[in-house]
């Protein structure tokens, strides 16, 4: 499937059906392959999405002036389009293509590179098959590189044949003894029920069990099948699948709505996208309820806990800064959440904001100067009843309104009456995206609004509040299971670790932090006062003690949890009364927006630079796992995620021309392991790399099904090694995480792979992968570690920071 050229701009969710379409695009320019290069490549098919050719050179040509000693980055594509080269280590269909700068109206083309999937003849791979003939593992991929200083990019396949094999004596067989299951009925809600009378009614937060896979999956086999080919076909396809989704779930309910009224309870209210509802269930039936086979769960409502440096400082100390500066090398715009069209809202990075208490407006919540209009979508109260559409919040919050200016507020173009320092320094990380508020009071609200989030399919949902889990940091509570749902409905869910501190004996991350589908947040940076200059300051400020952390062999399973660290203090907030100034959030509270606002100018730039695969909540976290300075407990760490700090300060990087280093060389993507069974990707498809590509940086991320059920998470490990002599120059080999990531500083004129090994994924059933498989997705680069492009100031902080330090 083709991949962006710099200056296009498509987003995955930027169009919705309720929007008039944006003006006719300009016909792009596509390429398509000749039957005769067909011919010569049986394995090369382009993808023709228009009538028009371009001139790019023969592919197979191209492959074959390639010398195997240099790195197979694929023919040039110099801001047009370009075909691609099969390898020995890759197979692959894709076509790059070049298009006017237009905002995505309906008719536009969708591009993900799952549409190469649909030209190829037989079943359809990794779907209905996961190896090709020749027996080796399809992968999903996005990627290329730049040989030099000067050079243009490369673009490689949209789908590689990965060598495959079994584990050998060598490799580590550690196998994680499964944890005990979860409680179906919550020990409190156990104690509640047996000191009541037998007929009392005790208010009850319900899971019920499914096999639905998400609306994510199907989604990607529509993509993969060639039915989604423009951005109106996934809307819509999209809206098909949740409409049937919801007559699916109010069927899975009913038995458990019908066995609550047999035993003299009431349901007080039903879930629309999710498997869960909450009940008033007489006491002596709760034990019985906790026996039936299609109830995951039964818990007590729970109550919310809320989890001088400026943002100046913080855009530049994290490296936000230079999504936003257009002035950057190789930058075609800013990267704001804005999407391409400034004067369309069809475009913009999407998110939901979830909050114990009410939102505040804001004028920095507003379009720009003299506007009326705002940037919110919509705004919901939510309690365990549902959610309810309002045009103000009943209570305001405080804790709320901080959140939100930290996350998407604006005062750069002209709001309000402020200084022109305070524009900047009070302004969020993703001040022109869009999205929707939610408001909630308890556990059973914040279920409710993960529901609604589900159908409305933001991009980012950020949550700075946090609920115990029945067991400790188990995930599996009810706030846990529907973030869980969110994630394998597409959304990638951003959560606060939470403010109570923790040990390497005592874990105390918070739901919905603890579930296996969120990207847990944890703070650095213990108060505004330092003194050193303050974007150093925010790049090495020590873990804030307050941080929430654990996971051990009793709580939390051994997963680190945290996945990044973020800053936990800044001045300039948002008030309710319409100011700006003091500090109403900290800690987790806001470190959680500062990383969520982060991902969306992230999500921004791939849809320019790149395409609209990284929309995928897997792919993003994959790509997020890079974004960290590896700072653990210990020191720098080159493998594995540390409790503590996750993997480590929020450090953004731009992955593409003139933000990563010539040489250098970037892939994303995802494939199927089994388990037992050994897959190699080439770094930089194969070759020998450069002299200068030094440094290399990977982050994996898999989601597993059982988890919600069994507490289980399958075992994959990962290592860097030289492809010659299978030396291991960087591993993770954690048995108990669900992500993974990898540093090695040394990689110049090197061969290398990496391996991922399928340790322990007996008993997994994976909706795309199959029995005893799970997928896995994967992002990594390369590149030269001098930075002469963006250099870092030891002084003033600025610049891009080595990876080496």
């Amino acid at each position: 499937m083709p991949s962006h050229a710099a200056g296009e701009r498509r987003s995955l969710r930027s169009v919705r059906a309720t929007q008039p379409p944006a003006p006719p695009p300009k016909e792009p320019t596509m390429m398509r392959l000749s039957p005769e290069h067909a011919s010569r490549r049986a394995a090369l098919i382009a993808l023709a999405f228009s009538a028009a050719h371009c001139g790019a050179e023969d592919p197979a040509d191209s492959l074959d002036a390639l010398s195997s000693a240099q790195p197979l980055i694929l023919a040039a594509d110099p801001g047009a389009a370009s075909a691609t080269q099969a390898t020995s280590a890759t197979s692959a269909t894709s076509a790059t293509s070049a298009t006017s700068a237009t905002p995505a109206s309906p008719d536009d083309e969708y591009r993900h590179p799952l549409r190469a999937l649909a030209e190829e003849e037989g079943p359809l791979p990794l779907f209905d098959a996961l190896d090709d003939r020749d027996g080796k593992r399809y992968a999903v991929f996005v990627g290329g590189g730049v040989a030099g200083p000067g050079e243009p990019l490369k673009r490689a396949p949209s789908l590689l044949r990965l060598a495959r094999g079994k584990a050998g004596a060598s490799e580590p067989g550690e196998r994680p003894v499964a944890p005990a299951p979860p409680r179906r009925v919550s020990r409190e809600l156990e104690a509640l029920a047996a000191r009541l009378p037998g007929r009392q009614l005790v208010d009850v937060e319900i899971d019920v069990a499914s096999a639905d896979p998400g609306l994510e999956v199907l989604m990607e086999r529509a993509i993969a099948e060639g039915r989604v080919t423009t951005h109106g076909a996934y809307e819509a396809e999209r809206d098909r699948l949740s409409r049937e989704r919801q007559a699916i779930v109010a069927r899975a309910l009913a038995p458990v709505h019908d066995a609550i009224v047999a035993a003299g309870g009431t349901v007080t209210s039903q879930c629309t996208n999710m498997y869960c509802m909450t009940a008033q269930v007489p006491a002596s039936a709760v034990r019985a309820l906790g026996r039936r086979g299609d109830i995951l769960g039964l818990d007590v409502p729970r109550q919310a806990m809320e989890a001088y440096v400026d943002g100046v400082h913080v855009r530049k100390g994290a490296q936000i800064e230079q999504f936003f500066d257009a002035t950057n090398p190789g930058a075609a715009a800013s990267y704001d959440g804005n999407g391409l069209d400034e004067t369309s809202e069809s475009d913009n990075v999407r998110f939901a904001v979830l909050e114990p208490g009410g939102f505040a407006d804001h004028v920095g919540f507003t379009e720009g100067s003299g506007s009326t209009a705002n940037r919110i979508n919509g705004r919901y109260e939510c309690d365990g009843t549902g959610c309810t559409s309002v045009s103000s919040f009943s209570s305001i919050s405080s804790h709320a309104t901080g959140v939100a200016g930290i996350l998407f507020g604006d005062l750069t173009d002209g709001q309000g009456t402020f200084s022109a320092a305070d524009r900047l320094t009070c302004s969020g990380y993703a001040p022109e995206a869009r999205g929707y508020l939610f408001s909630f009071p308890s556990a059973s609200g914040a279920v409710q609004a993960l529901d609604q989030v589900a159908a409305l399919n933001p991009d980012v949902a950020s949550n700075s509040y946090g609920y115990w889990d029945p067991t400790v940091c188990s995930g599996t509570g009810t706030v846990a299971r529907a973030a869980n749902r969110a994630y394998k409905d597409g959304v990638a869910v951003f959560a606060a670790a939470h403010n109570n501190f923790g040990s390497a004996t005592e874990c105390k991350v918070t739901a919905p932090g603890s579930a296996i589908g969120v990207f847990a947040v944890g703070a650095h940076m213990e108060s505004d006062a330092h003194a050193a200059a303050d974007t150093v300051y925010i790049r090495t400020a020590p873990i804030r003690e307050s941080s929430s952390w654990g996971g051990n062999a009793t709580e939390g399973q051994n997963r680190s949890l945290v996945s990044i660290t973020g800053p936990g203090n800044r001045l300039g907030q948002f008030r309710t009364d319409g100011g700006i100034g003091g500090s109403y959030v900290a800690a987790t509270s806001l470190a959680t927006p500062t990383v969520a606002s982060a991902a969306m100018s992230f999500i921004d730039f791939y849809h320019d630079r790149w395409d609209s695969s990284i929309d995928s909540p897997g792919s993003l976290y994959a790509h997020m796992l890079l974004m960290g300075d590896r700072q653990g407990q210990s020191g720098k760490l080159t493998g594995s995620l540390d409790h503590r700090w996750g993997s480590g300060r929020l450090r953004m990087r731009m992955l593409g021309n003139g933000q990563l280093d010539a040489p250098w060389y970037y892939g994303h993507g995802w494939t199927c392991i089994s388990d037992g069974e050994i897959l190699d990707l080439p770094v930089a498809e194969g070759g020998v790399l450069p002299e200068a590509m030094d440094t290399f940086k990977a982050g994996f991320y898999w989601y597993d099904e059982r988890h919600d059920t069994t507490g289980q998470v399958a075992n994959v490990n990962v290592y860097l090694q030289t492809s010659d002599t299978s030396v291991n120059l960087a591993t993770d080999i954690d048995a108990h995480d669900n992500k993974a990531r990898l540093y090695y500083g040394n990689l110049g004129g090197k061969q290398a792979r990496i391996r991922i090994y399928g340790n322990d994924v007996s008993g997994h059933s994976d909706p795309i992968c199959g029995s005893n498989a799970i997928r896995v997705f994967f992002a990594y680069f390369a590149e030269d570690p001098a930075h002469d492009t963006l250099p870092y100031n030891t002084t003033t902080g600025e610049g891009i920071y080595p990876e080496s330090l």
